[in-house]
């Protein structure tokens, strides 16, 4: 670990009297070689009146911990939250979302409407109860897919990754409406095309009947 002369010179042609203090900074933990010591002694005696010292991971190890979260934010960018790595969608059905948004569905497919029971047990709005009527058009598509992807736990980890999402949204307290807000933003938001909208509220649909997502109808005073 050579010390360049020219990177001291340098600097005290720009500084002149001006230069205090150098430091070398280096980044071998075990303390630069018996050379590099040996030309730090040869500048200091070239130079007396300038401080010379040098700085491993010790020293900007403690000069980092001493610094505020705004200086720290601005050196290693800021640091995502439990709300921001909760905002990330669910990767793994953008093949889904990708293909479904292309085919369309069985024209003879009887379509009904979701269960007015769930949706009142899950207290969820009219607003709501339109957005999974439109998703149940394409719902059918979404069943399939699975059996169409090369990997035959495709689908079994979909699904659990909706039940898990949930029942973190669900012990988090949130209202359901506010669930319902989530894990759309989850399965892929209400953004881009038609296209690629229908297909979200097809997987949001076909989870929500298939009691993944949400709590089932009420029976008497429990949650069947």
């Amino acid at each position: 670990m050579p010390i360049s002369d020219a990177d001291f010179n340098g600097a005290v042609g720009h500084w002149g009297n001006r230069m205090e203090r150098w430091i070398f900074v280096h980044n071998d933990e075990t303390g630069p070689p018996a050379e590099a010591i040996q030309q730090l002694d040869e500048i200091n005696t070239a130079h007396p009146n300038v401080s010379l010292g040098q700085w491993g991971y010790a020293e900007l190890f403690k000069i980092v911990m001493e610094l505020g979260l705004p200086q720290l934010a601005g050196l290693f960018g800021r640091v995502p939250t439990q709300e921001t790595f909760a905002e990330l969608g669910f990767q793994q059905l953008q093949p889904v979302i990708n293909s479904i948004r292309r085919m369309q569905p069985d024209r003879n497919h009887l379509i009904t409407a979701p269960s007015p029971a769930k949706l009142q047990a899950n207290d969820l709005s009219d607003a709501t109860a339109g957005l999974l009527r439109v998703g149940r058009r394409k719902e059918q598509l979404v069943e399939h897919f699975p059996n169409q992807y090369p990997d035959p736990a495709f689908g079994k980890e979909i699904a659990q990754g909706f039940r898990n999402r949930y029942q973190t949204l669900r012990d988090e307290g949130l209202k359901p409406e506010k669930i319902f807000e989530k894990l759309q933003q989850f399965a892929g938001g209400m953004t881009g095309t038609p296209e690629r909208q229908a297909a979200v509220m097809a997987i949001m649909s076909y989870f929500f009947e298939r009691c993944d997502i949400f709590e089932d109808q009420v029976v008497g005073n429990t949650t069947a």
